[in-house]
């Protein structure tokens, strides 16, 4: 401060600070936070507990801005794992011994998206795949070591992958643009601006939609179909099994303007049927006369076995699967509810801006009366657990969709 009271000190004080700077920039990876007016402490081991406490507590006391960078290892100290990372980042049960998951399918719906997609590029040079640092987790191996001049992987970039994608569509390319649901709502500005505006053909692989398990709170995939169907231009395809996946991958890709393919994360069910008709954008798979049920993607599983279980009981319901989510077939279901007048919607998101409220819509502008039970995870986050845990939890199990329809017929 004393210095800095006179030009000269002025003057000395700074080449002070550029000497210093020099020195710093020539060992030190970067000074890009302390050109911020952060301190920057690092970079170091990130594995080291009592280095990383001595840090914490000289940051603690230099009552200033302060970035710590630390370095780590993927894995580090199971040798397993810091040799395949990324086979390791979202795993359930496993041996520890010998590394292989309890319960693991070969045969995943994203695994299975992934070899449709190597299939149709080998006769179409216009399709491109684009990814953000989850190649392996949508199953975009295969086609990165196949088509290396057609895959791009831009690593945590969403909003980038959503962008570029908009720019090779309009060049003539037919991107596939696979990213997990819970990551796709950061490029939800890219989706309207780059994209819908202009209704560039864009094909949205939208993995690990619904709960998603064991990744935790974070990685449900249940804001997707709130924020697409927001979008105009859009249109939001639902698969239950591989072969609805494989039909409609290829309907999309030859269609026009975006669609959005949303599959959940692991394996099909018992329901393997397709039902899938580009003019038929539902399917009545019980016909009844007691509730209207209503739901799409894996949940049809749930579904359908409720309703058999309560026909058991005498209650007639008409099972109506959903294929696509936008455009929806309203005219189906009005007609079906017309019939019951009562209503069952399953699903596997939040309530605000699912099926059951654009459904629920559709009847109050009919002018129409009928009883609504709206199954979903409600206006709350869902914590983590495995599938089965999370269906129970929010009544979107056998048991809760049976109660819920008992319930509805009960109900005058």
């Amino acid at each position: 401060k004393i210095i800095k009271k006179s030009k000269l000190g002025i003057a000395v004080d700074n080449g002070i600070h550029a000497v210093k700077n020099a020195f710093k920039n020539a060992f030190l990876p970067s000074s890009f936070f302390e050109d911020m007016g952060f301190t920057y402490l690092g970079p170091a081991d990130g594995h080291d507990l009592k280095y990383i406490i001595y840090l914490l507590e000289l940051a603690r006391d230099l009552k200033r801005p302060v970035v710590i960078h630390l370095t780590t290892k993927k894995g580090k100290g199971y040798e397993l794992s810091e040799a395949n990372p990324q086979d390791y980042h979202g795993v359930g049960k496993f041996d520890v011994e010998k590394g292989i998951e309890e319960n693991s399918q070969k045969k995943t719906f994203s695994s299975v998206f992934g070899r449709e997609l190597v299939s149709m590029a080998q006769n179409n040079d216009k399709i491109c795949a684009i990814t953000a640092a989850m190649t392996s987790g949508v199953g975009l191996l295969e086609f990165a070591e196949k088509f290396p001049e057609r895959f791009f992987d831009v690593a945590i970039a969403e909003e980038h992958a959503v962008a570029m994608a908009a720019g090779l569509a309009s060049q003539g390319m037919v991107p596939v643009c696979a990213i997990y649901s819970t990551f796709l709502q950061r490029a939800y500005d890219m989706l309207i601006h780059d994209v819908a505006i202009s209704g560039q053909h864009i094909v949205f692989a939208v993995d690990r939609a619904g709960f998603v398990g064991e990744d935790g709170e974070t990685h449900h995939g249940v804001f997707d179909v709130s924020f697409l169907s927001s979008i105009p231009n859009f249109e939001i395809l639902a698969p239950a099994n591989y072969d609805e996946l494989k039909t409609m991958l290829e309907y999309s890709v030859k269609a026009q303007g975006p669609v959005a393919i949303r599959y959940g994360r692991g394996s099909e069910g018992e329901y393997t049927s397709n039902s899938f008709d580009k003019n038929a954008p539902s399917a009545v798979l019980i016909s009844g006369k007691d509730v209207t049920v209503v739901t799409y993607g894996m949940l049809i599983n749930n579904a359908k076995k409720a309703v058999e279980f309560v026909g058991d009981s005498g209650v007639s319901c008409e099972l109506i699967k959903l294929n696509s989510l936008k455009p929806l077939d309203t005219d189906t279901i009005i007609e079906s509810v017309r019939k019951t007048g009562k209503l069952v919607v399953v699903e596997d998101v939040v309530e605000n801006g699912s099926v059951s409220q654009m459904i629920s819509d559709v009847i109050c502008r009919n002018g129409m009366t009928c009883k609504v039970k709206a199954l979903n995870s409600g206006d709350s986050f869902t914590t983590h657990g495995n599938t089965a845990e999370l269906q129970k939890l929010h009544k979107i199990d056998v048991d809760g969709i049976s109660d819920a329809i008992m319930e509805a017929h009960k109900s005058e």
